[in-house]
């Protein structure tokens, strides 16, 4: 209520919190209580003296995700991501998918083998049309700011021309 009534009057605003910082904590002590209020009402004032008000601007913030890593962890969670309707770039450093879940025969509970689950995962990710798989590739920077990050990732020769391979799994477009 007194941070909507500050902000409509333009008048800076700031709280001395006495209750739990000094009432409560120091009942058995009331002279250092009063010390420390008078000190916490002193600070609140001399900020106040010396606010400067804070610079509102908007950042716009594209509705993409990088994912690092092809794993197991990483196939799901691109799937999900791309269900929501977000653009996703699936950066895998090795030359396919699945990580360690690749050398697993199964998984606990489960009926299908791994080999069965990662095309069944790989292919609906494919399918989705909003991610773009780079594998071959490891991060080197992220740099920017939030809902702005650029990512700088070297990709390593694939030996492949991507152009008339009829399996590669790049698809999407992410700026």
């Amino acid at each position: 209520m007194f941070r909507k009534i500050s902000e409509q009057l333009e008048i800076p605003i700031e709280f001395a919190n006495i209750r739990e910082q000094c009432s409560w904590v120091h009942r058995s002590n009331p002279d250092f209580a009063t010390e420390k209020v008078l000190y916490l009402i002193s600070a609140s004032i001399a900020k106040l003296r010396h606010h400067v008000p804070a610079v509102k601007r908007e950042v716009p913030i594209r509705k993409s995700v990088a994912i690092i890593g092809g794993g197991l962890a990483g196939l799901v969670t691109a799937s999900v991501l791309a269900q929501s309707q977000l653009d996703v770039i699936l950066i895998e450093k090795g030359s396919c998918l699945g990580g360690v879940a690749r050398r697993w025969e199964h998984i606990h509970g489960s009926a299908d083998c791994i080999p069965c689950m990662m095309n069944e995962l790989v292919s609906r990710i494919m399918l989705q049309g909003n991610v773009r798989i780079v594998t071959e590739s490891e991060l080197v920077n992220v740099s920017g700011e939030c809902g702005n990050y650029t990512i700088t990732a070297i990709t390593n020769p694939r030996f492949v021309d991507l152009s008339r391979c009829g399996g590669r799994l790049v698809l999407g477009n992410i700026g």
